[in-house]
């Protein structure tokens, strides 16, 4: 989604740093690249569950917030079911804090940890 791992180079720039700084630093990022943040552009969340149930329970609720979402199996790579949201939202300072404190509502009513967020660098 975005170029070269822009959040993975946010996270790995200075010592762990709270969630809200991080997603300042995403949306000061997709200024500085040009982005019109006043569209809508895709983006996609990362849930983590340790039960396929909690998985699929938390993947039908954001569903009816108008998300696609995939669920998935553990494999090599992650030992724990996955739910991938996505949907189109405009990404600003008014909007991440809110859509971040749903997510992490969602993961916690089912037992799971919110991963983060990924925005397309366009619309």
């Amino acid at each position: 989604m975005m170029p070269g791992g822009l959040l993975r180079r946010l996270l790995r720039r200075s010592v762990p740093r709270d969630s809200a700084a991080v997603d300042q630093d995403v949306v000061m990022q997709l200024r500085a690249l040009g982005a019109d943040i006043t569209r809508p552009r895709h983006v996609r969340h990362f849930l983590y569950f340790e039960e396929e149930g909690f998985a699929r329970r938390a993947a039908e609720q954001i569903e009816k917030a108008d998300y696609s979402t995939t669920v998935t199996a553990p494999s090599d790579e992650v030992a724990v079911w996955t739910v991938l949201a996505e949907g189109f939202r405009v990404i600003g300072e008014d909007t991440v804090p809110g859509f971040r404190a749903w997510f992490e509502h969602v993961a916690a009513d089912y037992n799971g940890e919110y991963d983060g967020w990924e925005p397309a660098t366009k619309p």
